[in-house]
């Protein structure tokens, strides 16, 4: 499976002068938990509901801009990347989200919840394993009845 399956297209961006209020009510608005953020088409940032923290949206801090809670070190993907590598990045550095980026055009972004939910649906059963029932040959059972 790769991330083009997956991922969230249309993602909501904001400039780093952006209000921190109004990137707040813009994540509302949409239902989502993250914002990229860009300056023209370079992504500079990603903006994340837990930056901001849980009181934004009732105790907005005054004067407060995306550039003052955003994350600058971004990592992205492509579309084709698949989801176990994509997975191990967001495991190994404690990602939330990645803009998913082909040929410097933002795509979407890939969360984890878009990872669990690919995870969902390829479960496939345990393999059972049972323990042999070796029956053993007739010349077996001679040699253990001498």
């Amino acid at each position: 499976m790769r991330v083009c399956e997956v991922m969230t297209e249309g993602v909501p961006t904001v400039t780093p002068s952006t209000r921190a209020s109004d990137a707040w009510d813009l994540m509302r608005r949409h239902g989502g938990h993250h914002l990229v953020v860009t300056i023209g088409a370079d992504i500079v940032g990603v903006l994340s509901e837990r930056d901001t923290g849980p009181h934004l949206a009732t105790h907005p801090r005054i004067g407060q801009r995306v550039v003052d809670y955003m994350t600058s070190t971004v990592v992205t993907v492509r579309p084709t990347d698949t989801i176990p590598a994509v997975s191990s990045l967001v495991r190994g550095r404690t990602i939330g989200c990645l803009p998913v980026v082909d040929h410097g055009q933002l795509l979407g972004i890939v969360t984890m919840t878009d990872l669990l939910l690919a995870l969902a649906r390829n479960e496939r059963p345990a393999k059972v394993t049972r323990p042999s029932t070796r029956i053993p040959s007739g010349r077996e059972r001679r040699t253990h009845a001498a």
